[in-house]
């Protein structure tokens, strides 16, 4: 085979494997058929109506408990503490009788007292049979005016010195029934502070402090409410505050529910300038001594008595930095965004709104992680709670 004829044959080649290339790019570039593309379903999702309870709106603020009474007992005569009479930290009745202080001193006094007092009656006695010997003589003149106005004196000083004497008397007997020094109020006492063969003072402000009681029933519990909070109180019962009528329940530091119930028997006369709040007093029983003064407690006040509220569950309820919203279901089946004022949490799983929210919404409780504004969803109705759908003309 020639030169010529073999160049012949390497050109076709080239040009037919060229034809091949071209062929298949131009079938790779072609139109393809795109498949057919369906819209995802919608998301399934739970909803609840809001509903409606009649319920009691309870603020809470905290406080402590201190006791109705307190008293320093101080002995009120000076002397040795002969006896101590009770043990530390006993309940003890008013008039029980707590130290003994050495009675022999104040007991020789009353004895003194009672011997004076006698000898200024016999005196009296010997003046007015003096007196009465020279009374039936004035008529007569036996008797000078003198000698009748010395004795009739004479028994008006004895008169009033038996007086004197009887008060010193009682003052004597006073004096030593406050050797025993008795409890002013009935309460828990405090350790004793002063041992038996010790000298006290007495009768004075600077008399010696032997113990301290204080009242453990009824109990005093105080907090403060603000400013605004007293305001709105103020505005929806004038007065009701200082008519010991308003409920208060407290719970203490260890429980978990309010089960000890009182009620408001003080509001003070003015906020407090440097707080701006009002100090209000409630007063609780304490038959079972539970109750301890200085305790801590988390109180309840009956701020607003039965009222109907709307309600949704907690966990419907979204934030968007400041702002508090829910979805809803909107009459084309699509989510929307609805602004609302949350208030209380009832019950530990429905929220109580107080507005933004319409008697008829759809709140959705499902899939809130999966949905978003304007999607097309498939609403299930739920029930929220235990309370009844709010009827639209109780809902504002």
């Amino acid at each position: 085979m020639s030169k010529r004829t073999k160049t012949f044959i390497s050109v076709g080649g080239i040009f037919a494997i060229l034809a091949i290339a071209v062929f298949f790019f131009i079938s790779a570039a072609g139109p393809k058929s795109q498949p057919a593309t369906t819209a995802p379903p919608p998301k399934p999702v739970e909803f609840v109506n809001p509903t409606i309870d009649t319920i009691q709106s309870w603020d809470e603020y905290s406080g402590r408990f201190e006791a109705s009474q307190r008293v320093d007992v101080r002995a009120r005569v000076g002397g040795f503490i002969d006896r101590v009479h009770f043990r530390d930290g006993q309940i003890v009745k008013k008039g029980q009788v707590l130290y003994t202080i050495d009675q022999r001193p104040f007991q020789i006094e009353v004895d003194r007292a009672k011997a004076d007092l006698l000898q200024a009656r016999t005196a009296l006695l010997q003046s007015e049979n003096n007196f009465s010997r020279v009374e039936n003589l004035k008529e007569s003149g036996a008797v000078s005016l003198e000698e009748y106005d010395q004795r009739e004196q004479a028994v008006s000083v004895a008169r009033a010195q038996v007086q004197s004497m009887e008060t010193r008397v009682r003052a004597a007997e006073l004096e030593l029934s406050w050797t025993q020094v008795k409890a002013p109020i009935t309460g828990r006492i405090s350790r004793d502070l002063v041992n038996a063969g010790n000298i006290v003072s007495g009768g004075n402000s600077n008399a010696t402090v032997l113990t301290s009681i204080v009242a453990t029933s009824p109990l005093y519990f105080y907090f403060s409410v603000p400013e605004d909070d007293y305001l709105r109180y103020a505005r929806q019962a004038p007065g009701s505050g200082h008519s010991g009528s308003v409920p208060v329940r407290v719970e203490l530091a260890d429980e978990n529910g309010f089960s000890h119930t009182g009620s408001v028997d003080f509001v003070n006369n003015e906020v407090n300038r440097s707080t701006g709040a009002m100090q209000f007093r409630a007063t609780f029983k304490n038959d079972d001594g539970l109750l301890e003064p200085g305790l801590y407690g988390r109180a309840q006040f009956l701020s607003r008595p039965d009222y109907p509220a709307t309600m949704i569950p907690d966990k419907a309820i979204g934030t968007n930095q400041t702002v508090k919203f829910v979805y809803t279901i909107g009459a084309d089946s699509t989510v929307q965004v609805t602004p609302i004022e949350p208030g209380r949490l009832y019950k530990g799983s429905e929220r109580i709104v107080t507005s933004g929210l319409a008697p008829d919404a759809r709140v959705i409780t499902s899939n809130l992680g999966a949905i978003a504004p304007g999607m097309k969803v498939a609403p299930r109705s739920t029930a929220s709670s235990s309370t009844s759908p709010a009827p639209a003309a109780a809902l504002k």
